[in-house]
């Protein structure tokens, strides 16, 4: 989040429990300007631990998913 639009201001955080409050037009305006500029940032980069992390799990997650799943899906024996 950018530090000039504060979801965690005191007026968002001091509302009563209970029923939905309405937000001040100043803490409106701020939760649209949070969203609006949320939604128009660039992309974040990834770092390069979490793609290696993703293809890993990817790698070995499958096969032994399909494993799995094949032994799952095999007959039973039969009884001695």
């Amino acid at each position: 989040m950018r530090p000039d639009h504060d979801l965690l201001s005191p007026d968002l955080l001091d509302a009563e429990p209970g029923p939905a409050q309405p937000l001040g037009p100043d803490a409106a305006a701020r939760l649209v300007r949070t969203a609006v500029a949320e939604v128009h940032a660039p992309p974040r980069r990834r770092p390069a631990w979490l793609w290696v992390a993703t293809a890993a799990v990817v790698l070995v997650g499958v096969p032994a998913g399909a494993a799995l799943y094949r032994a799952a899906r095999a007959p039973a024996p039969p009884p001695p």
